[in-house]
Formats: C-alpha cells, sequence, structure tokens
C-alpha cells in the first residue's frame, strides 16, 4: 500500500454519513451494536479485527503491535454485554464510525489504484460506462450476486448520474463510482 499524503477531514460529513450507514443496517432489521471510541488508541479504526465471533463463541485476538492492546478492554466489555443479550450469529461484526471510514476509504483506493503490482483492468466495464443502468447490472452481477435491491440501485444511479459523460476521466470515474458504492452498501456486505 501506498503512502496517502494527510488531507483535512470532513468530521460532521463523516459522522452524517456513518449514521446512515448504520441506519441502512438497521431497515434491512439488522441490530447495530457500537462500542464506545477508544480515541487513545491510533489504530482503533481496525477494532473489529480484536475479536472472530461465530454464534455465542467470541475470541479476543491478540494485537501484534503493542500501541493496540489497550483496545481489547472495550472490545471485551461490548462483547460480554452482546453476549450476555443474546445478540450473536455467525455473521456477528463489531463496527465503529472509523472501521467504516476506513474499510470505504481502503476500498476506494484498491479500486481506483490497486495495491502493490495488481491493478483492475476495467477496460471491459467503461464499454457500459455511459449507461448507468448497464453499467450497475454488470456490477450487481459480477459483484453482489445480482442481489442489490430495488432501492440501493436507484442510490447508485442517482450518484453515477450525477458524472458526466463526456471525458474519459469522467467515464472512468462512473466506473469507480458504481463499484464503490456496491462494495459499501449494506446489500454487497451482507450477501445472502
Amino acid at each position: 500500500m501506498t503512502h496517502l499524503s494527510r488531507s483535512p477531514i470532513d468530521a460532521e460529513l463523516a459522522l452524517e454519513q456513518w449514521h446512515g450507514y448504520v441506519e441502512a443496517f438497521r431497515a434491512h432489521g439488522w441490530v447495530v451494536a457500537e462500542i464506545e471510541p477508544a480515541d487513545e488508541h491510533p489504530d482503533g479504526v481496525f477494532v473489529e479485527d480484536t475479536v472472530v465471533v461465530f454464534g455465542d463463541l467470541a475470541v479476543l485476538t491478540s494485537p501484534g503491535a503493542a500501541s493496540r492492546v489497550g483496545e481489547l478492554a472495550s472490545t471485551e466489555r461490548a462483547l460480554t454485554a452482546l453476549i450476555a443479550a443474546g445478540l450473536v450469529a455467525p455473521e456477528f461484526q463489531v463496527t465503529n464510525e472509523p472501521s467504516v471510514i476506513a474499510y470505504i476509504n481502503y476500498m476506494q483506493t484498491l479500486i481506483q489504484s490497486g495495491t502493490g503490482d495488481v491493478r483492475a483492468d476495467y477496460t471491459s466495464i467503461l464499454t457500459r460506462a455511459g449507461d448507468s443502468t448497464a453499467l450497475i447490472g454488470e456490477i450487481n452481477t459480477v459483484l453482489a450476486a445480482g442481489q442489490l435491491s430495488a432501492a440501493t440501485i436507484s442510490t447508485i444511479r442517482g450518484a453515477v448520474d450525477s458524472i458526466a459523460t463526456t471525458t474519459p476521466a469522467l467515464l472512468i470515474n462512473r466506473v469507480y463510482t458504481a463499484i464503490l458504492l456496491t462494495m459499501a452498501s449494506t446489500d454487497f456486505i451482507a450477501i445472502k
């Protein structure tokens, strides 16, 4: 992964996006449990990797970096409360605002730039970039096994259609946007 230059974060926008993300899960019947922020831990956005959960079994992992050890206390408290309330399932994931933002930022970079020597070839799908219905239809089939809801498709189409088709750079941005929004959707994250 390459180093990205720091840029200002719009905390108000990030919080608004987080609330929308959580609401999308709730609207689809998910129970969302948040743990308290641990601002003193620099890698706190990766807190979901401190635990593996299956059914009523939760295994706390051992972070490799000493700076992350303190994350385990808040994760353990949250798990204890969730298990006591019976809120467990194979697809259970501990997450928080920064972890979701980190996922989306990482996926955006990965989609646009790849990682290491691995780069996506968008030549084939670029032929559909001017037609948002065809573009999203292809991405829905290939990435989401055809499981994007009509509402999700409509939202993604609105975003893609807000990008003009007048230059090659705008066409590739339409592809990037459609892929990223698909991968950030609850329909993709929780494929049935």
